[in-house]
């Protein structure tokens, strides 16, 4: 851990280094230990002693968070640098405690992070008072620990002790000398190192020298050099070395004795502080030491790299430029001619020139002399066979006269020429001119001549082959010592390669592979349960092939050859489960492993044996027992066992038993059930808005004071709270049908939805208050269980935040109190029908519309549709409904929306009719002849009414910002723009401010006065609109005679209506709009085109259905006119919630049941309050259950209570964390985060009391591997992150594992066979000897 390295041991501040320690946790282990600071001039009586452990010893509530899940740590290669959070305050969130004393607390209690801090330099004699203090505590420990004295109390830590909590973290890699040009980022391994910027640069040197592993070349006893290179970027000085350049060019020593070092540092730093020297926070540094060469010459690594690369890439761009000039090259082959190569003249100078012609070998001719004397023989060189089929270029004419020479034919093999840039530039500076200037830029040579054709497209290629540009480095391993090894996937293997990289980490099973003890007596070739030892002999290959350090990654082929054989399952490349695979290598390992030959028969434990026999002694003999068939190094190492126990709860006979384990499959402690907390949004009605919309009579006192049944239950109530429970794999629908119990609203007139908040940037306060919130329906077809992976409203983890609306229209019945008494037995079809319109027409308008009930408009706008009939081409209406049937026999609804009139000749008068979803563009236009041949019927009499209403979402807008909460509203497709218009006034009421007495309350009044009377105003006009036009409704037959020319025109009545409305203007709270399309994000956030909006019509004449194109969407523009001046805003209010009080007793319920689970075992407080750790899996695996089971004494099936416990635990603990969670419908992967310590795991909280590790043995591990999987149920992929521990090729390692240990001791009997057996090592592990 950086920060406290270096000669002197003190610091890079030299003032030492303490630790931060959690102040909660300091003051548990106080109680616990009775610790306490004596001050002797304030002497303190001594602390009362608790007896309750502390827990592990824990740093995370330090650790900054940074808004994320986890905490944030710097890693390194060999540890990590963890950042703690800003505002901390000593004394208040931790306390510094000496190094010493971190040891011991951390080697006793486990847990960490570490947090290791530099001391801020104090008056030196403060400092040494403390320091005195320290090194006597530590003296008296130690004589403790020998002869029992009394514990020494020193004092206080100095209360101007201050550390270093955010310091700068510079990264040190090592140059490896075998490597020291590496593929990534340069060096064998790194550390972080803790510095200040007034830190003195030497001390930082003496910590490097001390801290990084030297581990080729170096023996730390004989001095040599070395030197430190920074990342740059901009190094221009030398590129040989890429974008390292090193500090002030110089060296220093190290090795040796480092107190002689120390003036030498120095003088290589020119006493510079760490800032000084030109380090800063986030650094990367290379460290270059010398190693000795022949003759004792010092050699820098990088320097001989260098050298060595430049040679071999010399050669190699020699070679192919000979291949190329041969004609060797097949890419290039013929365009060796205007190739720009470098070439020496007579006068031994070097120049760039241009090769003009090739010279090939003339094949052999034979010449009949008699015949032909004049005819010469040609030249024949003897070196090359001129009969070959690839005949190769043995000369070039090279040009000199651009440089005052002439033509001239050089060999091919000769030195006199060479690559272009070899002699005349370096292929480095030419690699930066075509980098700067492009590959079609002219070049220049070094006294600023163009160079002809330098980087001309056509031997863009010939000039990349020549410089070698494609040479590749080897592929060797990053990390030699250290298994870093790839493992490339062959198909979907991923989940092979990353349970092998876990496998190959494993202390004591790696050195079992690696050293060949299974040869030749463990392995188990004859075994039937296993693979023949195939298995084994493989991974045990891939093993010695991943730690040889010679390859950077491997392809497992043959691995997976074998193991598609041996299991066929695995054969395919499809996606398998990574711990199914693990599992099954575990037990191949095992059973071609396995040093029992042939397994004898071995009965199971006696019933009654067991119930008068003491546990341990059981657990010994089934353990015994078990050795008798399974006895391997993955049963001694990674395999043990677990009590289970079983109880009727009738007779109360237990059934005891003890089965062996490889993977302790934990469950992540998720509830069956949710909590879902509903916020219930009801229609507004004369109950819950009474001043908007006011009835004259008393609706609740008559009819004997009962209410219609339409009427809900909470009567006032616009906004409700509830909280319902479901299960978290059941439908959504079920939230609805619990929420149907809860509030006794039908299921099918309610609508789920998701909420959208949208944060306003804006300094308006209003707008801040109400930010934009927007709902959208919940998708029905999926489980509840990912409602709460999409929620993150609340940080219990167990609610879940949805919105449900009522449906605004209440449906006027038949059988209401209010309705006229009917005998529908009695009634034929046609007349039933004619029952029913009269009921509507007596209802439709009257007090109670909209307030209280909606009344369905389609037989009314049937009939009115009859009523406004036309017989002549001079009654054509605006507004008036049709049927039209086309050629198909298609039936579309419509409406006339435009006369065409013919002034000389009205019977020729033609309509337009717009037809209801459809666009403008497809309107049609009829004549009378269409209407008397029933081209055109009235309304309904061909087409079918929709059943299901028109939606529309209500918006509220400030200006050009939309705020507050959007609300669905519904109307039946017969009602008039007018009607409509009053819908959306009624359900607007809703988020009325009420008012609360003073100017404001008196405006709100005036407000919702002016909606109740413009209610009442659209109301009547569109009621009497219907009157007018029912009164011809009886006159309409199909004979066209005797049609009756109606006497009605609805466009005066319009046009008052829209009169009226205009006196009402100043009393409404907001404008109307209307706007086909919904928001589109802006620049402003959610905002509607201007271009697609406009102001709201209320027109009797105009039907809704022929208006809306799909979902409506309607603006209130509420008033703001006084804000600049008084400081007012809208009277928008969002209406207080009613909360159900069973629902909240519930949610309380449940928060005390996690806050009581939560807190049993805990390993580590977790950063986020949504996170679980290990602790809380491993007691949900240890509760009792529940389960119905035969009881071997009843005889019956029984309910029994079922216990389990860890009885024996192994050297390697392997865990399964269950995340898949499925139904017969639904499936579900946990995504709860787990924490789990990466050090000083104690497994004693769930182990059997009466168990051998309860009685001293050790339960404390440290975590060595993590396979996860990132993705969902359909797929993924598994990643592997590994503890890089040391081992050699061989075996070697730190951590010995002894097979000579007592395992078979403590048997009784059959001790004498087992002692015989061949092998060279015994079961179990004698772990007190190794202590």
């Amino acid at each position: 851990w950086g920060g406290f390295g270096g000669v002197d041991g003190m610091g890079g501040l030299g003032s030492g280094v303490m630790y931060c320690v959690e102040k909660k946790w300091w003051e548990m282990w106080m109680q616990y230990t009775g610790w306490k600071w004596n001050d002797l001039e304030n002497p303190k009586p001594p602390l009362k002693k608790d007896k309750r452990k502390p827990p592990y010893l824990s740093s995370h509530s330090l650790l900054c968070s940074s808004g994320k899940p986890s905490t944030v740590a710097t890693g390194g290669y060999l540890g990590s640098y963890e950042l703690m959070a800003k505002g901390l305050e000593k004394d208040i969130d931790y306390v510094l405690v000496p190094p010493g004393a971190w040891d011991v607390l951390f080697e006793l209690y486990g847990g960490g992070p570490p947090l290791p801090r530099m001391v801020q330099p104090i008056h030196e004699s403060i400092w040494e008072l403390g320091l005195k203090h320290f090194s006597q505590a530590k003296d008296v420990l130690v004589n403790d620990r020998q002869t029992r004295a009394a514990p020494y109390t020193p004092r206080k830590i100095p209360n101007s002790m201050q550390v270093i909590t955010h310091p700068w973290v510079v990264e040190v890699y090592v140059c490896d000398p075998a490597q020291p040009y590496r593929q990534g980022f340069a060096g064998i391994v790194s550390i972080l190192v803790m510095v200040t910027p007034d830190q003195p640069m030497w001390r930082l040197l003496s910590e490097l020298t001390i801290r990084l592993p030297l581990l080729r070349g170096f023996n730390r006893s004989e001095p040599t050099k070395a030197r430190l290179w920074k990342n740059d970027e901009y190094n221009v000085e030398d590129k040989r070395y890429g974008t390292w350049s090193t500090f002030n060019h110089s060296t220093f020593p190290i090795g040796g004795e480092d107190n002689e070092n120390i003036q030498t540092w120095k003088t290589y730093s020119q006493n510079k502080t760490v800032k000084g020297f030109g380090i800063h926070d986030g650094l990367c540094i290379l460290f270059e030491y010398a190693i000795l060469g022949k003759g004792g010459k010092l050699i820098w690594p990088r320097e001989a790299a260098a050298k060595a690369s430049n040679l071999r890439r010399s050669a190699e761009e020699d070679v192919a430029f000979r291949k190329i000039l041969r004609g060797q090259n097949n890419d290039i082959r013929g365009k060796v001619e205007g190739m720009t190569i470098d070439a020496m003249d007579t006068s031994g100078r070097w120049y760039q020139c241009t090769v003009t012609d090739v010279s090939w070998p003339r094949p052999k001719i034979m010449i009949d002399v008699e015949q032909s004397e004049s005819v010469e023989t040609s030249c024949v060189d003897d070196s090359v066979d001129p009969t070959s089929s690839d005949p190769v270029v043995h000369r070039v004419r090279v040009d000199f006269y651009e440089h005052g020479g002439f033509e001239e034919w050089i060999e091919v093999d000769s030195d006199r020429i060479a690559a272009v840039g070899r002699y005349t530039m370096t292929s480095i500076n030419m690699r930066e001119i075509e980098k700067e200037s492009g590959n079609d830029a002219e070049a220049k040579d070094a006294n600023g001549k163009i160079l002809k054709d330098a980087g001309s497209k056509k031997h863009r290629k010939v000039n990349s082959a020549i410089n070698g540009e494609s040479h590749s480095l080897g592929k060797v391993s990053l990390f030699p010592n250290y298994g870093a090894c790839g493992l490339s996937n062959l198909g979907n293997s991923c989940y092979i390669n990353a349970a092998l990289q876990c496998m190959v980490y494993l202390p004591m099973l790696r050195s079992y592979f690696l050293s060949g003890q299974y040869l030749p007596n463990d392995l188990n070739n004859d075994n039937p349960l296993g693979t023949g030892g195939k298995i084994l002999l493989e991974f045990a290959e891939l093993m010695r092939t991943m730690w040889s350090g010679k390859y950077g990654y491997k392809e497992p082929k043959r691995f997976r050859s074998v193991l598609s054989k041996a299991m066929s399952k695995y054969s395919t490349t499809e996606q398998q489960d990574s711990q199914e695979f693990l599992a099954d290598l575990l037990d191949s390992l095992h059973e071609d492993g396995n040093k029992v030959k042939k397994k004898p028969i071995v009965p199971p434990l006696d019933d009654d044996w067991v119930e008068r026999t003491q546990l341990p002694r059981v657990g010994l003999e089934a353990w015994r027992r078990f050795l008798r068939r399974d006895r391997s190094i993955i049963a001694s190492t990674a395999m043990g066992q677990i009590l289970n126990r079983v109880t009727c709860k009738v007779c109360n006979h237990t059934n005891t038993s003890f089965d062996p384990f490889s993977m302790l499959s934990v469950p992540v402690p998720a509830y069956e059930k949710m909590l879902v907390r509903c916020t219930l949004f009801r229609r507004s009605n004369a109950l819950n808005c009474p001043r908007a919309l006011e009835l004259i009579r008393d609706v609740e006192t008559e009819k004997n004071g009962v209410v219609p049944d339409a009427i809900p239950p909470s009567q006032r109530n616009v906004r409700e709270k509830y909280v319902i429970e479901v299960s978290r794999l059941s439908d959504i629908s079920e939230i609805k049908a619990a929420l149907h119990d809860a509030c006794q609203i039908p299921v099918e007139r309610l609508t789920l939805c998701e909420a959208e908040t949208s944060e306003v940037e804006d300094e308006n306060p209003f707008l801040k208050l109400h930010p934009f919130v927007q709902y959208s329906p919940v998708n029905q077809a999926r489980p509840c269980a990912e409602l709460a992976q999409n929620d993150g409203s609340d940080n219990d983890g167990i609610v879940v935040e949805l919105v449900a609306f009522e449906n605004t229209l209440q449906e006027r019945l038949m059988n209401d109190p209010d309705d006229v008494d009917s005998e529908p037995e009695t009634l034929t079809p046609d007349k039933k029908n004619d029952k029913r319109f009269l009921f509507e027409k007596e209802f439709y308008g009257n007090e109670d519309e909209c307030r209280l009930f909606d009344t369905r408009p389609e037989r009314i706008a049937n009939m009115v549709s009859k009523g406004l009939w036309p017989r002549t081409a001079e009654d054509f209406r605006v507004g008036l409904r049709v049927d039209y049937c086309d050629n198909r026999g298609q039936k579309f609804p419509g409406t006339v929306v435009q006369i065409i009139e013919n002034d000389d000749s009205p019977d020729k008068n033609k309509i337009v009719v717009h037809f209801d979803r459809f666009s403008s563009k497809w309107d049609e236009k009829f004549g009378i002849e269409d209407f008397l041949s029933e081209k055109v019927l009235p309304l309904y009499e061909r087409s079918i009414p929709k059943a299901g209403p028109i939606e529309g979402i209500i918006y509220h807008r400030l200006g050009k910002r939309l705020f507050g909460c959007t609300s669905f509203v519904h109307f039946y497709h017969e009602w008039s723009m007018a009607r409509v218009g009053v819908q959306i006034l009624a359900q607007a009421c809703r988020f009325l401010n009420k008012g609360d007495g003073g100017p404001k309350g008196k405006k709100a009044w005036v407000a919702m006065k002016g909606i109740n009377k413009a209610v009442g105003m659209i109301l009547s006009c569109d009621k009497a609109y219907i009157d007018c036009a029912l009164k011809t409704s009886n006159n309409y037959v199909k004979d066209p005679e005797k049609i009756v020319k109606p006497g009605f025109d609805g466009s005066a009545l319009n046009d008052l209506l829209k009169k009226k409305l205009s006196t009402l203007g100043s009393y409404l709270p907001f404008a109307m709009k209307l706007c086909n399309s919904a928001p589109t994000n802006g620049r402003d956030g959610l905002s509607f085109k201007e271009s697609e909006e406009e102001d709201f019509d209320f027109n009797v004449l105009l039907c809704i259905s022929n208006v809306s194109l799909g979902r409506m969407h309607f603006i209130l523009d509420w008033y703001c006119p006084e804000i600049s001046k008084h400081g007012e805003f809208p009277l928008y209010s969002l209406p207080n919630p009613w909360i159900h009080q069973p629902s909240s007793n519930l949610l309380r319920s449940k928060r005390n049941e996690q806050s009581k689970e939560s807190k049993l075992h805990p390993l580590m407080p977790s950063a986020n309050a949504d996170d679980i750790d290990l602790g809380n899996c491993l007691t949900e695996f240890c509760k009792e259950q529940t389960l119905e089971w035969r009881c071997p004494k009843c005889k019956e099936s029984r309910d029994a209570q079922q216990s389990m416990t860890l009885w024996r635990l192994p050297d390697l603990l392997t865990f399964h964390i269950k995340r898949f969670n499925c139904t017969a419908r639904w499936r579900e992967k946990i995504s709860t985060k787990v924490d789990f310590p990466l050090t000083g795991l104690d497994m004693s909280n769930w182990c059997n009391t009466e168990s051998s590790h309860q009685r001293g043995e050790s339960t404390v591990y440290d975590l060595i591997g993590v396979v996860n999987h990132l993705g969902g149920m359909t797929g993924g992929h598994y990643i592997a992150t590994c503890k890089a521990t040391s081992c050699g090729p061989t075996g070697s390692e730190e951590i010995a594992h002894t097979f000579s240990g007592a395992g078979a001791s403590g048997f009784p009997h059959e001790i004498q066979e087992e002692e015989s057996s061949p092998s060279g090592w015994r079961i179990g592990r004698n772990k007190d000897k190794e202590t």
